[in-house]
């Protein structure tokens, strides 16, 4: 085997008896590999340089990464976002006296869940406990209290459409 042959073949990294066909084989992926990395280096616009490609693979990798990451704080946040409008939209309605305290933790999940059907079920619910005497609704009962009217029967008394002096009225005519 000529000088040359022995050589390449120490080059290539091959055995000592590779025989010819197995050295052009080597040289012809060594080929396909090179053409790889200069597709490569094209594609990611580096030096054809096996550690320039490497270091922009990773950072490809590590921005995939970083992508990831953000989603899911996007989605962190905007599950703690619905959660902060469902406890106001509860404590709105606890205030308003369309549900009651114990019923807290149900609303809390509706108004999760369904912030919609939260909202129009609100909407159509009567006065059923405390209202919040800040509160002003739109039949101004709201904070007006009746000397010897419970919560209860103001909350009927709006639901019959008559004013709380009417309705006590009404109730003392009817005691015995």
């Amino acid at each position: 085997m000529g000088r040359m042959k022995e050589k390449l073949i120490e080059v290539l990294g091959l055995e000592a008896d590779t025989n010819d066909e197995e050295i052009i084989t080597r040289v012809k992926s060594i080929r396909y590999a090179l053409g790889f990395m200069e597709d490569m280096s094209k594609l990611l616009g580096v030096e054809a340089n096996a550690a320039k490609i490497k270091i922009a693979v990773l950072g490809l990798k590590n921005s995939e990464n970083t992508v990831v990451r953000l989603q899911g704080e996007i989605d962190r946040l905007k599950a703690e976002r619905a959660s902060d409008k469902a406890r106001e939209a509860v404590e709105q309605a606890l205030k308003a006296g369309k549900i009651l305290p114990s019923e807290r933790s149900w609303a809390q999940q509706f108004a999760e869940t369904n912030p919609l059907g939260f909202e129009t079920y609100i909407a159509g619910a009567p006065i059923i406990g405390p209202v919040d005497k800040n509160l002003h609704d739109q039949n101004g009962y709201a904070g007006k209290t009746e000397p010897g009217l419970s919560t209860a029967e103001l909350a009927i008394a709006k639901l019959l459409l008559v004013t709380p002096e009417q309705f006590k009225i009404s109730k003392e005519s009817l005691a015995l």
